[in-house]
């Protein structure tokens, strides 16, 4: 599987960067390093196996029960073109208890989450550029259902790779103000059945080579692979409030 993986992420970085033209090459490139947080919240189905459990998890369980994460960008301009590297990880654990019609029930999920997102850019005219690339999740989750006395539990990983096209929209406010959006869609069936994303930030650069980003971020992915004991199921939203850091050089 990461020897799929590897080739995959490879022929769509690889691919891109030969469609950059001789005249694009001969420019400097511009940089740009963003460290980011985004405050989560979590809904959906997780399935293990014969074994499915709803997950609705607010941005406060998230925090209550966060065991690390890190969220790091990269993006160069060189010209028209641009190159993205967007790195994700987020370790969570929580818990849903009430009353069924079967007695006391309790969930219990712990996830561990990756993604990365490689893409390469091409600006269509001032505002607006559209990209192409690829989307690599790995998630290890644990889940633990009691309804009554009775107690169940699977755990199971699994990593897939969506296709993705995506555009993305820059421009000025006023003064320091800027906005920025983008969104994409992807899996089509290769990894995902479809997943999509979008983020829509105000941009400020309070110094010369530094910029502040508040905004909001959302992830959509209906992912299922496997039969019987084998069985994945990750289909869920997250999103919620985002604020970073971006230097530029």
């Amino acid at each position: 599987m990461n020897h799929r993986i590897n080739m995959l992420l490879g022929a769509a970085v690889g691919g891109a960067l030969l469609c950059v033209p001789a005249q694009a090459a001969e420019q400097a490139w511009q940089h740009a390093l963003t460290a980011y947080v985004v405050g989560s919240a979590i809904n959906g189905t997780a399935g293990i196996g014969d074994l499915d459990a709803e997950v609705d998890m607010s941005f406060g369980d998230i925090i209550d029960n966060f065991d690390g994460g890190i969220m790091l960008a990269y993006r160069g301009e060189r010209g028209p073109w641009s190159f993205t590297v967007d790195l994700a990880y987020l370790g969570l654990k929580g818990n849903e208890k009430g009353l069924g019609p079967l007695g006391r029930t309790r969930v219990d999920i712990e996830a561990d989450q990756l993604l990365l997102t490689v893409n390469m850019g091409y600006a269509l005219n001032e505002q607006w550029s559209a990209y192409w690339g690829a989307r690599y999740w790995d998630l290890d989750a644990d889940l633990s259902v009691q309804v009554g006395d009775r107690v169940r539990k699977a755990s199971a990983s699994d990593s897939w790779i969506d296709p993705i096209v995506g555009l993305r929209y820059l421009a000025p406010l006023g003064g320091k103000w800027s906005a920025l959006a983008m969104g994409d869609i992807g899996g089509f069936g290769v990894g995902s059945d479809f997943s999509w994303t979008a983020t829509a930030s105000a941009v400020y650069q309070f110094r010369p080579n530094v910029q502040l980003l508040i905004g909001y971020r959302h992830f959509d992915v209906d992912y299922e692979d496997g039969n019987g004991a084998d069985r994945f199921k990750w289909d869920v939203w997250e999103g919620g409030p985002a604020l970073g850091l971006a230097w530029q050089f």
